[in-house]
């Protein structure tokens, strides 16, 4: 008899696993069906068919690993975490300091937007260059970052806060309510066409043999009422299944008390930038930048479709930056005419006024040192 010998898994072996269920004990009719024109024959070629138009699933025919919804949540993980094409994908969080990597867009032209870092790697930067890279157009836009992620990350603290949590589990509330109306929907769909199937069923049944134009008539109307059954059970089965939003009273008390511990884990030291991100993820759908004349507004979209705007301040440029406030020059040339330059470098000490570079004022050589200005 042999022996199991557990080996590390690889690519080749976990992608097939993920991709195509095996764990699971859910046979679809076809993965793959002959091309359009393509003549019947042994070897010819296919192409994959969606999940959607899979025209037989057959769920839980035996226990499985997982579930039929988990199987569909691992594959809508693998196609955010994908990097083909990914102005069309979030992709999977990353190690650098950016905190909306893979989650921001473009206010103009509504792409994703790309991370660059600035200085020595810690200040990102969002840039909006797809169309300068696939059509050779203008960048839309540029900005920093950092200020965009402090705002954004205040805006997540605030949501999380036990008076804010208490809001949304009422709204998860009304969502399952309205998952549940749907479904119910969807339930009388099929009774109705259930019936509707039985009566035509009968109606066969109950025909005489003899008459044989009715019942061919009756026989056909019956087939079609069986093919309306098969194609809303198959879009009903193939359907994502919401996930449950039913919160017990004990997990209410749970996610409340979580809300004094996130800010902590948060700004704890410990906690990497691809763990913060993460948080971010489970409660920020996207996030929308619009650079205007002075500020820059952003659209923080939640996972409940709930719409934040908040401003941001426009970074100065780095020659306001460098300038000295037009305050302390005026100073300077009021007291000029009746002052030395000593005295004037001692006034602006006195009354603690630097320069833009934090740098007191001084005198050199009898005159006020214009590096500080």
């Amino acid at each position: 008899m042999g022996t199991i010998a557990l080996r590390t898994s690889s690519f080749p072996v976990a992608q097939p696993l993920l991709r195509r269920g095996l764990c699971l004990w859910t046979f679809p009719s076809t993965r793959r069906k002959a091309l359009p024109g393509e003549e019947p024959r042994i070897k010819g070629r296919t192409r994959q068919v969606q999940r959607e138009d899979w025209p037989i699933v057959l769920l839980d025919a035996h226990p499985g690993y997982i579930t039929w919804d988990q199987f569909l949540h691992n594959q809508q993980v693998l196609d955010d975490n994908r990097t083909w094409r990914p102005e069309e994908h979030r992709g999977a969080v990353r190690e650098g300091s950016s905190l909306l990597q893979g989650i921001v867009l473009c206010g103009v032209c509504g792409r994703r937007m790309n991370v660059r870092y600035l200085f020595d790697g810690n200040v990102p930067s969002y840039e909006c260059r797809q169309a300068h890279a696939q059509i050779a157009e203008k960048t839309c836009q540029t900005m920093r970052g950092d200020g965009i992620d402090q705002a954004v990350a205040a805006c997540f603290l605030e949501a999380i806060q036990p008076a804010h949590l208490a809001v949304s589990l009422t709204t998860l509330d009304q969502l399952q309510a309205r998952a549940k109306q749907i479904d119910r929907q969807w339930q009388l769909r099929l009774e109705r066409a259930q019936y509707e199937a039985d009566l035509a069923r009968r109606r066969y049944v109950a025909i005489d043999p003899e008459n044989r134009l009715v019942a061919r008539s009756l026989e056909r109307e019956w087939n079609e009422k069986l093919t309306e059954v098969e194609r809303l059970q198959r879009e009903y089965a193939t359907l994502p299944k919401p996930p449950a939003l039913l919160i017990t009273p004990r997990e209410r008390e749970r996610i409340l008390a979580l809300a004094h511990d996130i800010p902590t884990v948060w700004h704890a030291p410990t906690t990497t930038h691809a763990e913060r991100k993460q948080l971010v993820r489970y409660l920020i759908k996207d996030v929308t930048l619009t650079k205007q004349e002075k500020d820059i507004e952003v659209r923080i979209r939640w996972q409940t479709e709930a719409l934040t705007i908040v401003t941001v301040p426009r970074p100065k440029l780095s020659a306001d930056v460098r300038r000295t406030d037009s305050l302390v020059v005026d100073r300077v040339r009021d007291l000029s005419p009746t002052h030395t330059a000593t005295q004037i470098a001692d006034l602006l000490k006195e009354a603690r006024i630097a320069s833009w570079i934090r740098r007191e004022f001084h005198c050199e050589q009898g005159r006020l040192d214009t590096r500080s200005l």
